[in-house]
């Protein structure tokens, strides 16, 4: 039996999943302000606080050149003095107040500056891939755009309306743009068709 393989592409940000911290470690930070996907302000606490939304702070952190350039950054999904000292970072190479508090402003900023991973399509296919999709994703997730499917030698065989949905509330309010992995699924990613998927609702 052959296997098919296809590579697929997206551009800026897709997915969502609704981000909140343990109720034990963020009672006292809880911010009603705070832009989503944050819902609290971060700061250092003993024991660290951590949740998914210390997940996706760290890998937008990782983002700025301010984090990268001037020291390390590790994801471990805990708010500890490496993830305050990049915090601090952020806000020096932004000309804000530096205190290691991902406060409101903070949060803003980051979203702001680096909400879009920066991802751009090669449009090139990788050797040994039948198919390719191309599916751009616009910042504001309402907007649709036009996915291409091309075959192996990147020929365009069909092009369709396209809008990226991310993870909806109780009440069918947008929530985030992020997974509660801090990753957003963007970038060059394969799947394969012939193997049936165990959740065939969700996929």
């Amino acid at each position: 039996m052959m296997m098919l393989r296809v590579a697929v592409c997206a551009c800026v940000v897709v997915v969502a999943v609704f981000l909140a911290g343990s109720p034990s470690t963020c009672a006292s930070y809880v911010d009603a302000d705070m832009p989503q996907p944050f819902t609290r302000v971060l700061q250092i606490h003993t024991p660290p606080v951590s949740g998914d939304d210390v997940t996706i702070l760290q890998n937008l952190l990782l983002r700025s050149p301010f984090v990268t350039r001037d020291g390390t950054l590790n994801i471990t999904g805990a708010y500890d003095p490496q993830t305050a000292n990049a915090v601090s970072r952020f806000q020096n190479g932004n000309n804000m107040p530096v205190n290691g508090v991902f406060d409101h402003a903070t949060a803003l900023r980051l979203l702001v500056l680096h909400m879009e991973d920066g991802y751009r399509d090669s449009g090139d296919i990788l050797p040994g891939y039948k198919y390719k999709v191309h599916v751009p994703v616009h910042r504001n997730r309402s907007i649709e755009t036009t996915a291409t499917l091309y075959d192996s030698k990147m020929r365009v065989l069909r092009q369709f309306t396209a809008r990226t949905h991310g993870q909806n509330g109780a009440a069918g309010q947008a929530l985030n743009e992020l997974t509660g992995s801090g990753s957003t699924p963007t970038g060059l990613c394969t799947f394969d068709l012939n193997t049936p998927e165990t959740d065939t609702v969700s996929y």
